[in-house]
């Protein structure tokens, strides 16, 4: 794919934090809350989101560890024994098992020491839910160094992984499709090369060309969007496309010089979709495009080091870029990955404990963006109740406190009163119990359930229904200021168990001393008949 050619230095509008602490940023109609989810990492290299709905996170050093994405609780399951970590150098890019349930396989990369010699490795384990075992080793002794070695790991729909690869300092390798660096690679899950890769069976090259890719996301347009160090100039956002050249070391950026024209005349060179002058030192992409925050649905998001920014693109519908927006500068420092969550937020971890940082007291950090006023919808259904009766709804969301229940009211065709909520909030489940207020025979009202973006795991929501739920016995004693009145006791099955005429203007206790322990419902009306108030009460 060539793009049009942009050279731009620094393509962006320019959107800041508001003064206020620092801690928001102010879109066209929308507020993103920025906060910190947790501190002291040491260099967060891969950042992703896991079936459990927890994020899994690689540290350079060689540790892999699961984080509550809502407490910053941090679960170290497993340090890799041989990775060896300088300068750039260390444990890298993560990706689990699309099926992980029934095949629960992490891939990673990372270096490690061969002799004197820095080699990188493409290795497969299993997680037995606590920590990782059988290492089955797919690519081994790759060329490595100190730098250039920064490796992503994606997964695709046909159920093949891509490994990018750096020249690890040995540019002519890049062109070299004997040469593993300065590449995209192509493999099976279980290590074998795919029969249709671009250059033979025996062959894991998927495209070549390459400096030192960072950054690595497919995006629903069917497009592979990849970012990419360059030296001291044309870092690039590339889209990959099998068998394709982007040129290193010949060309940086675009074809834009005489010698780079003609090598691309030659060599049908695929040119970025952006190239920054002065370089940006681009980390890790995401795709976004969730409607909690509407600016920026459908946008390539990604972090950058050196410039200590971070970048929004907006896609227009060919997948070039249609705008570009910097948020965050200098705020956090360096910033390393980017993983957009299923509920809308997104985490991005910095990097200021790396060989070039400058690291504060609470680095390395895991940031959180999020639009605090979205509520995601989660159920919406109609009950229906008989008359008089009582019905509890309960959340079993060990995360039912970030949820909102909206009940209609329900009205008929002749009462307009509303359903009586009573609300009992625990740590662990919100429990709503319904008190039908009309005359009617039945009554059916609508349910709407909503949650904050704060919810790790806002699908699925279990919901158990209890008709009659109310067991406690308490002694029943309600004051009463009707006078000229009809009160009625139902208990849960319908049938009046005490009926009296109040006729009394001022404030009064009525008892029920004959009904036996239980849950029952006081029903008032006028002489009439026209409703007056119902009340769920407990003997």
């Amino acid at each position: 794919m060539t793009s049009k050619k942009w050279f731009i230095p620094f393509l962006c509008l320019i959107c800041c934090l508001t003064t206020k602490a620092q801690n928001t940023i102010t879109l066209d109609s929308t507020i993103v809350q920025v906060t910190v989810l947790a501190t002291n990492q040491d260099v967060p290299w891969e950042i992703l989101w896991g079936p459990d709905n927890w994020l899994w996170m690689t540290e350079r050093g060689g540790t892999i560890s699961r984080m509550n994405p809502d407490t910053g609780e941090k679960i170290p399951l497993f340090t890799i024994p041989d990775c060896y970590e300088q300068q750039e150098s260390g444990l890298l890019g993560m990706v689990l098992h699309p099926d992980f349930v029934n095949q629960p396989y992490v891939y990673l990369v990372y270096n490690y020491l061969q002799g004197f010699q820095i080699k990188e490795r493409l290795v497969r384990y299993t997680y037995n839910g606590t920590t990782f075992t059988d290492p089955f080793i797919m690519l081994n002794s790759i060329s490595g160094n100190s730098t250039h070695i920064g490796s992503r790991l994606l997964i695709l729909p046909d159920s093949t992984l891509l490994m990018t690869t750096g020249d690890a300092q040995d540019q002519p390798a890049s062109q070299d499709l004997n040469e593993l660096t300065g590449k995209v690679l192509r493999f099976n899950l279980d290590g074998t090369i795919p029969a249709d890769n671009p250059f033979g069976v025996d062959n894991p090259v998927y495209s070549y060309g390459h400096r030192n890719a960072q950054g690595l996301v497919l995006a629903p347009n069917g497009l592979l969007y990849s970012s990419e160090h360059g030296p001291t100039n044309d870092d690039e956002l590339n889209v990959i496309v099998k068998g394709a050249n982007y040129g290193w070391p010949t060309v940086q950026g675009f074809c834009d010089t005489p010698l780079e024209a003609a090598f691309c005349s030659a060599n049908t060179v695929t040119e970025p979709l952006l190239s920054w002058t002065p370089t940006l030192a681009v980390a890790g992409i995401d795709y976004f495009n969730h409607p909690s925050i509407p600016e920026w649905q459908n946008s390539i998001l990604m972090a950058t080091l050196k410039a200590k920014r971070f970048y929004q693109f907006s896609l227009a519908t060919d997948g070039t870029i249609a705008e570009s927006n910097v948020f965050l500068e200098n705020v956090f420092g360096r910033l390393r990955d980017v993983c957009v969550a299923p509920d809308g937020r997104i985490f991005v971890s910095s990097s200021n404990r790396d060989a070039y940082g400058t690291p504060s007291a609470n680095d390395d950090r895991i940031i959180v963006l999020r639009n605090p006023n979205y509520n995601l919808p989660i159920a919406n259904f109609t009950y229906t109740i008989d008359s008089c009766a009582m019905v509890q709804f309960t959340s079993l969301s060990e995360n039912a406190q970030y949820y909102q229940w909206d009940f209609g009211d329900g009205y008929t065709s002749t009462t307009a009163n509303p359903i009586h909520i009573y609300l009992n909030a625990g740590e662990y489940n919100v429990q709503m119990v319904a008190a039908n207020s009309y005359a009617s025979d039945t009554i059916s009202f609508p349910i709407n359930i909503t949650c904050n973006v704060g919810v790790s795991n806002p699908v699925g929501l279990p919901i158990q229904i209890v008709p009659n739920p109310m067991t406690d016995a308490m002694q029943l004693s309600y004051p009463m200021s009707w006078g000229g009145a009809i009160l009625c006791i139902y208990n849960m099955e319908g049938k009046v168990v005490s009926q009296a005429t109040l006729d009394s203007s001022g404030g009064f206790v009525w008892q029920c001393q004959h009904a036996p322990a239980g849950a029952y419902y006081l029903q008032i009306k006028t002489l009439q008949g026209v409703y007056v108030h119902q009340k769920m009460i407990v003997q």
